[in-house]
Formats: structure tokens, C-alpha cells, sequence
């Protein structure tokens, strides 16, 4: 198991479901009086729900140097979010200053551009979005960070894409 430290991580792309979970995590701690009422809502996966993961995860995210994703990634954020108002305002609010303090970096990776073999092998069976995670951290030559080990950890291996599955690094 990987021992996070309090040294900044390299350049990483970032799938949503971690980006999303740093999202919320950051918004619940701003908000202590509201957090029960916003996590009930924004659905953590199950190994967050642990203080100490909770803890290790933002020091995670906290510590990466260079954060990449697409813009699929950022679209498919807003369905995740199941805050109704007052809420979702300020949460878009909050995520809006996180992602602008962390320098995030979205690209986007247009599907038409994806080499022929990511169009016919990765789209049909994983979808635009996580195949075009892969060719991101593929060209970026760099780990992409996920939670969905069945699917996207499996085709990056397959295609020869560093990978780190989240729960993996918050649990030492």
C-alpha cells in the first residue's frame, strides 16, 4: 500500500468520481452545520465514510501538483449532484474555487480524435469519457487516479495506462 506523504504528488489525470468526492468532501467541511444534510444527499463510496480515509483522501487530493481531466469529467459532475437549492448554488460555488485553486486543468479530448483503436475497442464497451481518461493519461504519460477498478483500471492496464485506484492510497 502507497504511504501518503505530505510531498506534493506529480501530475495526475483525475476520473469523476474522485474529482466529485474531493468536491463534496471540501464542501461538507466548509459547511459542519449543513455536512450530515450534504453528504446524505452527495453519496460518498463507502471507503470515505471512514474518518481516517476521509482524512488521507483530501491530503491526497490536497497534495496533487498537477491535476488533469476532461471536460466530460466536469459535465458529468452535475449529475452526480443531488443538492437542491440552497445547496446546489453553493456548492457549484465552492467547487467553482476549489478547481480554480487547484489549477485544474481541464482538456478536452474530442471523440473524433481518439485513435482508431481507442473509437473501436474503449467507446463501445467503456464510453467517450473514460476512454478519453485513458488517452489523456496515456499522452500526459502519467498515473490516472480512479475508483472504478472493474472498469477504467481494467482497460488502462490493458492499454498500457498508469493507474492508482483511490481506496488503494487512503488506507494505510
Amino acid at each position: 500500500m502507497a504511504v501518503i506523504t505530505a510531498q506534493p504528488l506529480g501530475k495526475v489525470v483525475l476520473d469523476t468520481g474522485p474529482l466529485y468526492s474531493a468536491l463534496t468532501l471540501v464542501f461538507a467541511r466548509r459547511n459542519p452545520s449543513s455536512r450530515n444534510a450534504i453528504l446524505s444527499k452527495n453519496k460518498l463510496l463507502d471507503y470515505l465514510r471512514d474518518p481516517k480515509a476521509e482524512k488521507n483522501f483530501l491530503l491526497l487530493f490536497n497534495n496533487l501538483r498537477t491535476v488533469l481531466t476532461t471536460s466530460h469529467v466536469i459535465g458529468e459532475l452535475k449529475g452526480r449532484q443531488k443538492l437542491k437549492d440552497p445547496y446546489a448554488q453553493e456548492f457549484w460555488r465552492c467547487a467553482i474555487r476549489v478547481l480554480r485553486t487547484k489549477s485544474v486543468d481541464e482538456r478536452l479530448v474530442r471523440l473524433l480524435d481518439l485513435p482508431r483503436e481507442s473509437l473501436d475497442a474503449l467507446v463501445p464497451i467503456i464510453g467517450p469519457t473514460d476512454a478519453g481518461l485513458i488517452e489523456l493519461a496515456k499522452k500526459e504519460q502519467c498515473v490516472l487516479l480512479t475508483d472504478d477498478g472493474r472498469g477504467l483500471a481494467r482497460f488502462s492496464k490493458a492499454a498500457n495506462v498508469k493507474f492508482q485506484l483511490v481506496e488503494d492510497l487512503v488506507h494505510w
